[in-house]
């Protein structure tokens, strides 16, 4: 590696570091340095322009805002899930349902299809733009590709397996994780909306939740969820915070896919 380009990096990674600074001089600074790319993108990246559209519209339901996916990307949670309904009897039913929330351009959907042969698949998300994208490359009448909202997720549900994967999150392990998420993604964000899916999700229904910045057993839901139990070879790289916005030495999980053995009382 160059001399110069170790100085960009550093540079770089001091300017991310920055836009969590709670030092006003600093954030504005960062603000200022990138404004110009921020023109660009919202000028000519359809998923940048309808993610600030809705930062300023629909802040609620805004978590992740970055879109990147494929195709079979968790190949040994689907794998897993497909294992739990298996056990159930349910696995080639055509009354599974499934959500694939924050479903980005799709191909989470589609990789669905090939474990779930016959279950009807809703994939939902606040982009206007990723949606009109999944929806192009979709030929299957038993997926669906749906704004999310609350009454999107009542009139289509309840679910037997709700996948929630890389999208409850704002910090994200290729940056210099912030001390704390409490300003830029905090606890009680990721309880409402976890809270909120488990509303939709039925008894013995399948809640996946993955690289997220807060670990489930960390929410009031918990005690009524069961970790299925495996030895995930990837490992979960995401920051994780703990219940008082603080960052945790460890991000790692095993816990990944979660049972629902009963409702609220």
């Amino acid at each position: 590696m160059t001399e110069s380009a170790g100085w960009l990096g550093r540079a770089r990674r001091q300017i991310q570091k920055n836009r969590y600074s709670k030092n006003p001089l600093l954030k504005g600074s960062t603000l200022l340095i990138r404004s110009p790319w921020y023109v660009w993108q919202f000028l000519t990246d359809g998923f940048y322009r309808t993610t600030i559209l809705n930062r300023l519209r629909n802040p609620k339901s805004l978590h992740l805002t970055c879109n990147y996916t494929k195709m079979d990307r968790y190949p040994e949670i689907f794998s897993l899930v497909r294992a739990h309904f298996e056990e159930l009897g349910k696995v080639e039913s055509p009354d599974l349902k499934i959500l694939s929330f924050g479903c980005s351009t799709g191909e989470e959907a589609f990789s669905l299809r090939r474990y779930f042969p016959h279950a009807e698949i809703v994939g939902v998300d606040i982009s206007e733009w990723n949606l009109k994208q999944a929806r192009k490359k979709n030929n299957d009448d038993r997926i669906r590709f749906l704004f999310s909202d609350d009454n999107t997720l009542e009139e289509n549900g309840p679910f037997d397996a709700i996948f929630c994967m890389a999208v409850l999150l704002r910090i994200a392990h290729r940056m210099e994780p912030a001390p704390s998420s409490a300003d830029e993604y905090p606890i009680d964000k990721f309880i409402e909306q976890i809270t909120e899916l488990d509303g939709h999700l039925n008894e013995q229904g399948a809640l996946i939740v993955y690289h997220t910045n807060y670990h489930l057993r960390d929410t009031p839901l918990y005690e009524r969820y069961r970790a299925l139990t495996f030895d995930f070879t990837e490992k979960d790289l995401i920051p994780k915070y703990d219940t008082n916005n603080r960052l945790m030495p460890d991000s790692d999980t095993q816990e990944r896919v979660f049972v629902k053995e009963r409702n609220a009382s």
